[in-house]
């Protein structure tokens, strides 16, 4: 019968992002292992900042999955894709801001 579509995604998502939490913690024990105290001055920004880029970025991922269906469409797409939004997309709202404010 199988698993409905909810439980099987939020259980993946938990996974996912168990994961990404290793990373984290791992990347802050090579901190204190190699003193490096910027790791630690503001940590509580630190922490908030990589927590909602893991929710984010892992949605994200699950969204680029369902728009390409082939590894070949992805491969072409995806980095204009990520270009667009990551690069484009803040200069033309900071150009709206700028001539509006």
């Amino acid at each position: 019968m199988g698993c409905r579509s909810f439980p099987y995604w939020f259980g993946t998502f938990l996974f996912d992002y168990l994961i990404y939490l290793c990373f984290v913690i791992l990347f802050y024990v090579i901190s204190a292992l190699l003193s490096l105290d910027i790791a630690f001055k503001y940590i509580t920004t630190g922490l908030t900042c990589y927590l909602l880029f893991g929710v984010s970025y892992i949605l994200f991922a699950y969204i680029m999955g369902f728009l390409f269906k082939t590894l070949e469409n992805a491969l072409k797409l995806y980095a204009m894709f990520c270009f667009f939004v990551n690069f484009c997309v803040p200069f033309i709202f900071i150009a709206f801001v700028d001539f509006f404010y």
